[in-house]
């Protein structure tokens, strides 16, 4: 039985196709149990030549060619026609399904009877694309709504007899634009059985340079405009319920209207362009925008949309340059709970592109934006006064991944602070906390062995700011059920937490109590050395083996390793081992074999006539210097990857 049909239409891939062909050859589910079907639409290279030579090895590889169509559209359809899965997954030529996706997207499916799965959407390009879509898994029955379909691409698992009944295909032709959202449009109005998997990554969408069509958009305003008004008319046309139609058109007005040709991104356009924008925008808006949707968008698109509106285009300019690089700057500081969670305390003020302090005017009790006289002047109060806006501020946390570019919301609370200034003139901030929990950040499951940046979202007026968080405070180490976990400051300054030891060890980031460190007898010819841990905050059950090194103080040459373990309890954190030694003075230093990460102790065991061993403290001054410039040099090694 083929469970899943996966299409990709291919077009000069070039290298890119290895990742998609890894990708497939890496998922869980049975090779026997899926297929995957390349229609390469007349690549000019050798791209037909290499499907067929990867097909030769891989039995539920199927491959053809069609001659150039111009869009991926034809080739989907072709591919469509030959697929025997239940479900049809429609993938790039670039991208990655994540390894457990087509197994874990087909259970949802079949579970829930679904006509559509809408699987968990990551972006490279973002930190974590698609927020307000993956917050929850979506089982059936649900009510329906758009943002259980969103995101508007097809990198989702349709059911194949759902579009082989329903007649859904994709708009053929060259440069056929905004394709995959009218087959949603399709798909919304056809089905109410859509099933959400947040909680299991699904699709990669890898942002790369070169052959991609998507890239081309926009290039030609006036294209990419009537594309758009297209796409108006064709929810208008096909889709039956008004609402859904009313949100569709608001969402595309707001992002490719108001936001894309309006605001802050229309600076980089020549003063021609700009005009020209100024001229084929406000005839598109009269004819395909009813006004009541306005009323939908965020207060800084509607103060865009008034100015269209009322004709006063001089002014969009100068209120994009007053809306251009708005952000949050922040700050934050992080401790270990008893119970083992982060907790992550975080403070941000709402700044401009200068990096200054976003200025607002207080009138008694109200909060009114700061901008240029003849802008403010054009607008109405209500878009001007931003009082009520201030509550509606949302702030949360989220963990990516390093590893897979997954990120996983992390819930926060906090409260506004407006900071009066001299003048009049006033800032707005806001100070809150959230935890995050490495046993269940994943929709109750824990969090991989991974290293993650921790980056903070936060939203006000329709301005959206996510960022890694900065941090500048030490590294705190705890030891959880299972492994060492280290919250810590990269190079750049941003918080990360490493699980597992992969880029910052318990051994790094902890320092030797050689003081306290003990020797005693553990058999005839044996001893056992503990070695106490300071910097371990929380002790919940963590056990790492690692490496004793004793090398002889007299020759320098001989070296013992023996087999050691770092251990975190209820008796405290501590690195012990059993060693044999020969008669003489052994310096001992402790290692984890898997990862660069070593301990100078400054302990020295003495071996005597009678096979006692003692430890003792010495300065160990060359051998500290050695380990400290170790040390620094695999900081400034990690620093390229830190840096992101």
């Amino acid at each position: 039985m083929t469970k899943v049909s996966v299409i990709v239409p291919t077009y000069k891939p070039g290298d890119r196709l290895d990742r998609v062909i890894a990708s497939l050859d890496a998922q869980t589910l049975p090779q026997d149990q899926f297929e995957s079907i390349f229609v390469d639409d007349g690549s000019p290279d050798d791209t037909f030549e290499r499907l067929k030579r990867l097909a030769e090895s891989r039995p539920n590889m199927r491959v053809t060619s069609i001659p150039n169509s111009g869009w991926p559209s034809r080739p989907r359809n072709v591919g469509l026609d030959m697929a025997r899965g239940e479900y049809v997954v429609f993938m790039d030529h670039d991208d990655e399904i994540y390894p457990r996706g087509l197994e874990a997207g087909y259970e949802v499916g079949r579970t829930n009877e679904a006509d559509v799965v809408n699987g968990k959407e990551t972006r490279t390009s973002e930190w974590f694309a698609y927020w307000g879509a993956f917050q929850e898994d979506v089982s059936l029955p649900a009510k329906k709504r758009p943002r259980n379909l969103s995101p508007w691409t097809t990198h989702k698992l349709f059911r194949r007899e759902f579009l082989l009944e329903t007649g859904i295909r994709f708009r053929e032709g060259a440069r056929m634009l905004w394709e995959d959202v009218m087959v949603d449009i399709d798909v919304y109005s056809a089905t109410d059985r859509i099933a959400v998997m947040a909680s299991v990554p699904f699709y990669k969408w890898v942002h790369s340079p070169g052959e991609n069509y998507s890239l081309t958009y926009g290039r030609d305003l006036d294209e990419f405009l009537a594309s758009i008004g297209m796409m108006f008319d064709y929810v208008t046309e096909n889709a039956a319920d008004p609402g859904f139609v009313d949100f569709m058109k608001g969402h595309q007005y707001g992002n490719r209207i108001l936001t894309y040709m309006l605001g802050p991104r229309s600076l980089r356009r020549t003063d021609e362009e700009f005009e020209h924008v100024l001229r084929i925008v406000p005839e598109f808006v009269e004819r395909h925008v009813p006004i009541e949707l306005d009323a939908r968008q965020t207060p800084v698109n509607r103060a865009r949309a008034h100015l269209l509106r009322t004709g006063r285009l001089h002014l969009v300019r100068p209120l994009a340059e007053a809306d251009n690089g708005v952000k949050v700057l922040a700050d934050s500081d992080v401790r270990w709970t008893p119970e083992g969670s982060l907790e992550v305390t975080f403070e941000g003020t709402w700044v401009g592109a200068d990096g200054r302090p976003l200025l607002f005017r207080r009138e008694g009790d109200r909060i009114l934006r700061h901008l240029p006289d003849d802008v403010a002047g054009a607008l109405p109060q209500d878009l001007v006064d931003v009082t009520e806006e201030l509550a509606k501020t949302h702030v949360d946390l989220a963990l990516t991944s390093r590893a897979d570019h997954v990120g996983w919301p992390v819930r926060a609370t906090h409260e506004t602070v407006v900071t009066d200034l001299d003048g009049g003139l006033a800032t707005v901030g806001f100070k809150g906390s959230a935890v995050v929990n490495p046993r269940s950040g994943v929709f109750g499951q824990e969090l991989g062995d991974d290293v993650w940046t921790v980056t903070l979202r936060a939203g006000f007026l329709g301005f959206l700011s996510h960022h890694p968080l900065p941090y500048d405070g030490r590294s705190r180490v705890a030891a959880l059920p299972g492994r060492f976990a280290v919250a810590f400051g990269t190079k750049a300054g941003k918080l990360a937490l490493d699980l597992g030891g992969g880029q910052r060890h318990v051994l790094d980031e902890t320092a030797p109590a050689a003081k306290q460190a003990q020797i005693v007898r553990a058999g005839l010819w044996s001893s056992k050395i503990t070695v106490p841990m300071r910097g371990v905050e929380v002790a919940l059950g963590a056990r790492r083996a690692c490496e004793l090194r004793l090398r002889r103080i007299d020759d320098g040459q001989e070296l013992l390793l023996f087999p050691g373990e770092i251990v975190a309890d209820a008796d405290g954190a501590r690195v012990e081992g059993v060693v044999r030694l020969p008669r003489g003075r052994y310096r001992i230093a402790i290692r984890d074999q898997a990862v660069p990460a070593i301990w100078g102790t400054r302990l020295v065991a003495t071996s005597g006539r009678s096979r006692r061993v003692t430890l003792s403290v010495r300065p160990g001054v060359p051998r500290a210097k050695r380990w400290w410039g170790q040390r620094r040099a695999r900081r400034q090694a990690e620093g390229s990857s830190e840096s992101r």
